[in-house]
């Protein structure tokens, strides 16, 4: 948060009176993404198409976490890639999708039956 702050205040003094307040795309690097040494992590403008993190949100590979809940998640990973190739030491057979797990394991969001009964007689709530 430092360093997003200290952009910031940088870009206001560089305006000043004008109110131009755009930090530019790349000019600074957080805390996080500076001590990965993969560079896995990516912070940046997803408005601006030219920075980094807005080239890496329109991969295929691309994805979130629970969006189907309509949490509007601003976290977003890169899906891992697997080898397909059978003869090679490194193959798993695992599914790629969900449609995949589905067909594999079933549906893990449906129910079971009626799992969660009450017991006869029980009262819900104080009185």
């Amino acid at each position: 948060m430092q360093r997003i702050e200290q952009a910031k205040i940088a870009q206001k003094v560089k305006a000043g009176a004008s109110n131009d307040v755009v930090v530019p795309s790349d000019s600074f690097t957080t805390a996080c993404a500076q001590a990965c040494p993969a560079g896995a992590i990516v912070f940046g403008n997803i408005k601006d198409t030219n920075s980094r993190v807005s080239k890496r949100k329109q991969l295929e590979r691309d994805y979130t976490v629970l969006d189907f809940l309509l949490t509007k998640p601003r976290l977003t990973y890169l899906a891992k890639v697997r080898n397909p190739n059978p003869t090679m030491p490194d193959y798993n057979e695992m599914p790629f999708s969900l449609e995949h797990y589905e067909q594999k394991m079933g549906n893990p969001f449906e129910e079971e039956g009626n799992k969660h009964e009450t017991h006869a007689g029980e009262k819900k709530g104080r009185e």
